[in-house]
């Protein structure tokens, strides 16, 4: 791991964001922590302009978090919506994604395996990538390969992932193709999205959907199977919330259901529905975590779910698209709070959700982030609609000069301010947002926020497009707005961020599951002379911050480290601090950040690895030291009795908006109120005398902030993506604005998939046999196999009719096809630039050319290797980069 340190902003305020880079190279859809001063972004293949040294455009990069500035990183498969998590050997994985695609998510002229021009991209389904650990942040690089032996067993889009406590992974379900949602309807096949009730069982690619589940890497565990759970989820399970719990069962939770499942003998409890049938899952997606684990709640687990969205059965639609105007639907308010199981493992008695209060507007696409000092910030997201896009009649807008715009998102009215949860105030109170400022840039869509070493958020991507797109108007004639393609990376400060941070000294490289006790010191010039005061307000905690896409971070996990204290003469403070409890599937093997968090004031946050050293092979067997033995009695010293008040405001009480009042304080308000009026009018007459007296002054804008009963944000002025080349929006003058802006079911054919046109909406073909039967009676003529993608090579990007997806309706009958369709975006030339400063202004420049095509093509449908994934292991050639821990 790199020894760097991320470096500390000095100018800003606490609650509030800031821009630190202008250009991110790939729009962030998927964004992890690599070490304590990088973090990694990838993006689907698509038209990112800044190129690689390859001459790709860039779908990944590293953020170098003591500058913020960026590089890009070359990857080889299309990792579109895959989902990622850390192995107990500290290499990242990043699974599954989509087929390759060229300008618009089409598919290229001839195989969709790839590569091929413009992009030179290869099929992601199966593809396992990999990053290693470096102790050169620069020399990292992707292993990232097109059908090798580490693939997984089947196509999946949309997977879900947890970590298991031998340092391995479980991946579950996802679709096989994209959707909105991961079904047809009507839903004759719950299992595997074809269009016939009794398809051959366990054949994962035979329609859209994939209910099996199966382990990275297989070794030494069962073959995939198929996941009832996956089956009776049937649509909404896309992006499964998945936890793993004590007994080493895992949480899972999808649709309206939740169960308790044993993924080794494939055994599922059933746990209560969420309430009201709350969807949580995408594309409703609530924020969703696990609530820090703490001595002080036995270790014992507790998921909080907040917002999420509301439909019935009809309206929630097929992979086409939803059957209403998700822009007139309101994100749901209520937060709900489950625990499964005891800390020892055992199943809770009268198991069931608990209401935990409503957030100030409804909100799809937020997620949590853990903070070192206990508490949960929820950023990002929207107060209507839901996650995905597609071309519909409600989202097609005319602009201020009478164009008609695909706005393509499916979702209005982004939430910019963020909400936080204090597990530590009494129930229903736990929520707060007065005082916090408002996001600069709207975070919808394909956006990620993941907690970094110096104690904030960092808060990346949003791109509801098919393709990268940078100038939709955000003001149209309509009421809904556009949202362009985000490159811009924020820093969000918690309250103790500008505070002088406790340094901390002895931190180990690893810790271990039981045994001795390990001592780190906070020195008495932090100290000073309310060391005594100081050590008791103390709390130490490991955070894994995950790997963050569609508004969850897969794997993230808080838990606080026991401890006692003994203050010296000196005045430093020695802490005693116990090693990780025995029982490993509280918090799996693999790298987390270190904290010490004196007085609500956090330390820089230092990478440890959770399990010990170098632990080389995974699937891998850590052996848990003893129990420990009780800690010590803390030890005060006389010389340092002085009381310290905490230099951090508390986050205190939730704001309440519908609390009940007596009779007595009801007849104050409307006291107070009838006096107020009488104020006002008097101030009014005032007013209108003196505005006589100034018809000449100068006149100032009042900038007005309107909130709704329920504390709606404002939205902030937005920000145009420095550094990008401008792309045309669609235009088309063939199609009424003035249509009701509800579902219209003779236009369904003009919605398309939430994710790539070409995957999810491509007929079936003798190259390619997986896929909806339903596309199978499509003519050839009607697919977009036949259209001509050459790139356009003027100086400037361009639109162009005949290249836009000439059939959006794939599986609708003819008469409900239409000529109106959304925006293919031919980009311009590669730039010159691939590296940006914190001002988005190139450096290290060098001159690169797109890349010629890929003379050689891989025919027919993809096949396992042989031997399958199931028996190879990973192997790496000698010539890898030092440092690289194979995977068995």
């Amino acid at each position: 791991m790199c020894g760097c340190t991320a470096a500390l902003q000095t100018d800003g305020d606490p609650l509030t964001y800031k821009v630190v880079q202008n250009n991110s190279l790939a729009s962030a859809m998927m964004l992890g922590l690599a070490d304590d001063s990088t973090a990694f972004i990838m993006d689907k293949v698509e038209g990112n302009p800044d190129a690689t040294n390859s001459g790709k455009p860039t779908w990944s990069s590293l953020v170098n978090l003591t500058d913020f500035s960026v590089r890009g990183m070359d990857a080889v498969t299309n990792p579109f919506c895959a989902a990622g998590a850390t192995l107990g050997n500290g290499s990242y994985i990043v699974v599954g994604g989509n087929k390759a695609v060229g300008y618009g998510g089409a598919t290229p002229t001839g195989e969709d395996t790839g590569p091929n021009a413009p992009y030179n991209d290869q099929d992601g389904r199966r593809v396992v990538r990999i990053l290693e650990p470096n102790t050169n942040p620069g020399k990292m690089t992707w292993i990232d390969s097109y059908n090798s032996a580490n693939q997984m067993d089947s196509d999946r889009w949309y997977p879900g992932i947890e970590g298991l406590a031998d340092g391995s992974v479980v991946i579950i379900g996802g679709a096989t193709s994209g959707g909105y949602i991961n079904r047809n309807y009507p839903n004759v096949d719950p299992a595997y999205s074809t269009t016939t009730a009794n398809p051959p069982a366990g054949q994962w690619g035979q329609g859209g959907s994939n209910p099996s589940f199966e382990f990275w890497p297989p070794t030494g565990k069962p073959s995939p199977a198929v996941s009832k759970f996956m089956v009776n989820t049937s649509g909404l399970n896309m992006y499964p919330h998945t936890f793993l719990m004590p007994s080493g069962k895992i949480f899972m939770q999808a649709n309206y259901s939740t169960i308790l499942w044993d993924p080794i003998e494939n055994i599922e409890e059933g746990l209560p529905d969420m309430p009201g049938q709350i969807i949580r899952v995408y594309p409703a997606s609530a924020a969703t975590a696990m609530l820090p684990l703490t001595p002080a709640n036995n270790y014992t687990p507790t998921i909080l779910f907040c917002g999420g969205a509301t439909a019935t059965d009809k309206q929630w639609g097929d992979f086409g698209g939803p059957n209403v105007n998700m822009y007139e639907h309101s994100a749901n308010t209520e937060c709900h709070s489950i625990t499964p199981e005891n800390a020892d493992g055992s199943t809770a008695s009268n198991v069931d959700y608990v209401a935990e209060g409503d957030l100030p507007e409804g909100r799809s696409m937020g997620q949590f982030i853990h903070l070192p000092d206990g508490t949960m910030v929820i950023v990002n997201g929207a107060e209507k609609g839901t996650a995905g896009y597609g071309n519909t009649t409600w989202n097609m807008v005319k602009d201020l000069n009478n164009n008609t715009v695909n706005l393509e998102g499916m979702a209005q009215n982004p939430t910019y301010r963020p909400v936080l949860y204090d597990p530590s105030q009494p129930s229903k109170q736990r929520l707060s947002w007065d005082g916090f400022g408002n996001a600069s840039v709207a975070r919808l869509y394909h956006s990620s926020a993941i907690l970094i070493p110096d104690g904030s958020v960092l808060v990346a991507g949003s791109n509801p497009h098919n393709d990268v797109t940078t100038n939709v108007p955000v003001k149209t004639a309509s009421k809904y707005q556009g949202f362009n393609t985000s490159y811009v990376l924020e820093q969000w400060y918690p309250r103790y961020y500008f505070e002088k941070r406790p340094p901390v000294q002895n931190i180990p490289k690893a810790i271990k599951y039981g045994g001795n006790t390990f001592n780190v010191t906070v020195p008495a010039s932090f100290m000073g002379n309310g060391a005594n005061d100081l050590a008791n307000k103390t709390q130490i905690y490991v955070i894994r911050p995950g790997f963050s896409t569609h508004a969850y971070n897969f794997g993230q996990r808080s838990l606080e480290l026991d401890h006692s204290y003994e203050v010296l003469d000196s005045g430093d403070v020695n802490y005693i601090v116990n090693p990780m409890p025995t029982n490993q599937n509280i918090f799996v093997p693999g790298p987390a950040l270190f904290f010490v968090t004196v007085n609500g004031v956090p330390s820089i946050g230092k990478m440890v690895m959770i399990g010990g050293e170098n632990q080389g092979l995974v699937p891998m067997t850590i052996k848990s030291g003893k129990t420990p033995s009780a800690l010590p009695a803390a030890v005060n010293n006389p010389k340092f009795n002085a009381k310290v008040k905490s230099s951090v405001a508390s986050s205190g009480q939730a704001n309440k908006s519908h609390n009940s009042l007596s009779g007595g304080a009801i007849a104050g308000i409307v006291v107070g109120v009838v006096g107020a009026i009488l104020i006002g009018l008097l101030a009014l007459l005032l007013f209108l005398r003196h505005r006589r007296r100034s018809q000449g002054s100068s006149k100032y804008a009042a900038l007005s902030h309107n909130r709704s009963a329920q504390g709606r944000t404002p939205n902030p002025a937005p920000t145009q993506n420095q550094g990008v080349g401008a792309m045309p929006w669609a235009h088309q003058t063939n199609d009424s604005f003035n249509q009701d802006p509800t579902f219209d079911e003779s236009r369904m054919g003009m919605m398309h998939s939430n994710e790539s046109r070409a995957s999810m909406m491509d007929p079936l073909s003798s190259a390619d046999p997986k896929g909806r039967d339903s596309f199978a009676s499509l003519p050839v003529e009607q697919t977009r196999s036949n259209v001509n993608l050459a790139p356009v090579r003027d100086a400037n990007s361009h639109y162009s009719d005949a290249l836009a997806m000439t059939d959006m309706s794939h599986g609708v009958p003819d008469s409900r096809r239409t000529s109106n369709h959304g925006p293919v975006l031919h980009p311009s030339i590669p730039q010159n630039h691939h590296t940006y400063n914190t001002n988005g202004q190139p450096f290290g420049a060098s001159h690169m050319t797109p890349s010629a095509s890929h003379s050689s093509h891989l025919a027919g449908p993809r096949e396992m290797p042989t031997p399958s994934n199931l028996q190879q292991h990973l192997t790496l050639s000698s010539n890898d980069a030092g440092g690289i821990r194979r995977v068995q």
